[in-house]
């Protein structure tokens, strides 16, 4: 392998570990964003539930 070959496998590697983190960091918003929805409908169940009895 040449040191062209090797430096242009290299720079694929790179930005393909880089698409990787940019997608984790915008999964890791929308999981928060879940948990946070989440937390707000079982607060909303359970006032409602309140509300009922």
């Amino acid at each position: 392998m040449s040191m062209a070959e090797d430096e242009s496998r290299e720079h694929r590697d790179r930005l393909a570990w880089e698409a990787r983190i940019a997608a984790d960091r915008q999964n890791a918003g929308a999981v928060a964003w879940a948990e946070r929805q989440a937390a707000y409908l079982v607060a909303r169940l359970a006032r409602r539930e309140a509300e009922q009895d």
